[in-house]
């Protein structure tokens, strides 16, 4: 016999995911501080889970809780889970941008010396090999944007657009 469903939030953080009745990786462990609960994801929402979760985010997430009379144990599944943002705004990602140059280029030497002026170290700037677009010398690739720049000799649209990104 099964008593009256509650709905209970927790929030703590993800220890990863568990089988309890198998294979199948159909539930999840979160360590709050009143101690670690597993929690069954629901069917349709676990793959979605399995790429976004990661061991150590913090989230918070509403369950239903019923107790079981026999076997005694207390089954829990998550409706709905939320990733935490942090309060403290330093320890936010930040927004990362990779500038790739294309050393191959005639040019390219001057236009990673003005984007490492220009830029310091709020960017990564990383010189790469061929990008098969050498009819367009300097080469440049924005990541994560997918924005490629040919012909580089001002640098100042792909400083705009880095901005605009961060």
């Amino acid at each position: 016999m099964k008593t009256e469903m509650t709905t209970v939030t927790y929030a703590g953080k993800f220890q990863g995911f568990t089988a309890l009745d198998g294979y199948k990786l159909k539930y999840f462990r979160l360590l709050t501080d009143k101690g670690e609960y597993i929690i069954k994801i629901p069917k349709e929402e676990r793959l979605h889970y399995y790429k976004t979760l990661q061991v150590g985010d913090e989230i918070v997430t509403t369950v239903t809780e019923c107790f079981d009379c026999k076997k005694g144990i207390t089954k829990r599944k998550a409706i709905e889970i939320d990733k935490q943002i942090p309060v403290n705004p330093e320890s936010r990602e930040k927004k990362t941008i990779k500038v790739l140059v294309c050393q191959e280029c005639k040019g390219s030497a001057q236009v990673i010396g003005e984007l490492e002026k220009q830029l310091g170290d709020t960017v990564t700037i990383k010189p790469t090999g061929c990008m098969k677009r050498c009819k367009t010398p300097p080469n440049v690739t924005l990541l994560p944007l997918k924005e490629s720049f040919a012909k580089v000799q001002d640098i100042t649209p792909i400083l705009n657009r880095i901005k605009e990104h961060l």
